[in-house]
């Protein structure tokens, strides 16, 4: 049991790190997003109406999703780049919490937006 608990520090950093990455991609692509959704209310409701169809994915399903599509991306990158992309681990589990982040924060940029003249 003691070795578990060495190992938690350093899992426990890794876990922040994904977590303030997603963090700070979804708010990089929701904010302008907003921005162009407070501008074009019809845009906006297709927008925000996208990332409620995302969000309504329970996320277990969300990164079963993910794994066939990163095992699809891993092959092509092997294939004609080098470049190896893991199916299962942080790439999954970082577009998972992007995809998941985004609808929060674009619908209070947008609210906030339209709540000043």
């Amino acid at each position: 049991m003691s070795d578990l608990w060495a190992l938690f520090p350093a899992y426990f950093a890794a876990h922040v790190e994904l977590s303030l990455a997603a963090l700070a991609l979804a708010t990089a692509i929701a904010v302008p997003l907003g921005v162009v959704a407070a501008q074009r209310p019809r845009l906006g409701g297709a927008l925000l109406g996208t990332a409620g169809v995302i969000q309504r994915i329970p996320g277990l399903a969300l990164l079963a999703l993910m794994v066939p599509l990163f095992a699809a991306i891993g092959v092509f990158t092997a294939r004609h780049f080098g470049i190896e992309v893991r199916a299962i681990g942080a790439g999954p589990a970082l577009v998972a919490l992007v995809l998941y982040g985004i609808l929060p924060i674009l619908q209070n940029t947008v609210t906030g937006l339209r709540g000043v003249e």
